[in-house]
């Protein structure tokens, strides 16, 4: 059975997250209930939720739903998108507000670039 592209990514992020640490509780949402909602629902002790968009992209931009835009659009605060290229190569995490305009992955801003930055930044973030 092949493992889809982003249940992987998936289980590399909560890996990234959740070990070693007792911070962070990072649960999956398969929501067909409610569109739009982001793939991860994180729980940290210090902060509470936040909310993280896994992406797997082919070329340099992101392609999101009417219905993904929408949530970043009401929920400015606390949500994130970590984009990963198919070839696994790089990835990189951005404010939830790049789902409102056009992002190009070579040139676009970033908040980290590797696994030790995405936590460290969450760790730092707040």
């Amino acid at each position: 059975m092949t493992v889809k592209t982003e249940t992987n990514f998936y289980k590399n992020f909560k890996k990234c997250l959740e070990n070693g640490s007792d911070k962070y509780i990072v649960t999956r949402i398969e929501s067909y209930v409610t569109p739009g909602f982001p793939d991860c629902l994180i729980y940290h002790n210090d902060v509470g939720f936040f909310t993280v968009e896994l992406k797997v992209i082919k070329g340099n931009k992101i392609k999101f739903s009417p219905h993904q835009i929408a949530f970043h659009k009401t929920h400015p605060k606390n949500t994130f998108i970590l984009v990963r290229t198919r070839d696994q190569r790089s990835m990189k995490l951005v404010p939830g507000s790049v789902a409102l305009g056009a992002w190009n992955f070579k040139s676009g801003y970033f908040i980290a670039d590797s696994w030790i930055g995405v936590q460290d930044s969450f760790d730092n973030i707040f």
